[in-house]
């Protein structure tokens, strides 16, 4: 799938490669119960969380299957050499961006 979407529409930017991959990820992604079980006790597969690394820019982009919003961790902004360790505190529940107090009404132009 790579090829055929980089030979048809090749990514020229940062942000257009990373919308590639992402959209790859998506594509092999597991849902919670899509499979069945080995197992009784252990459960279902998924896909727990997914990351995409830039070297280039130092960046590192995850989410997990409960919080689907990608996040970033810029790691030139990181003092590695701090005593304390870092931790991200994890939320979960709905990545669901309400907009509808967003809309606008637009003036609509009858055609002539």
């Amino acid at each position: 799938m790579r090829q055929l979407s980089t030979s048809n529409s090749r990514p020229t930017t940062k942000a257009s490669c990373f919308h590639l991959v992402s959209s790859l990820l998506d594509s092999v992604m597991i849902p919670l119960g899509a499979n069945a079980r080995r197992k009784p006790e252990t459960g279902f597969e998924s896909t727990e969380w997914t990351t995409i690394k830039i070297p280039k820019y130092r960046e590192f982009y995850f989410r997990s299957y409960t919080g689907t919003q990608w996040k970033v961790v810029k790691l030139d902004e990181i003092d590695f050499d701090a005593d304390s360790p870092k931790v991200i505190p994890m939320t979960t529940g709905s990545d669901i961006l309400d907009v509808t107090p967003r809309l606008q009404n637009i003036e609509v132009f009858a055609e002539i």
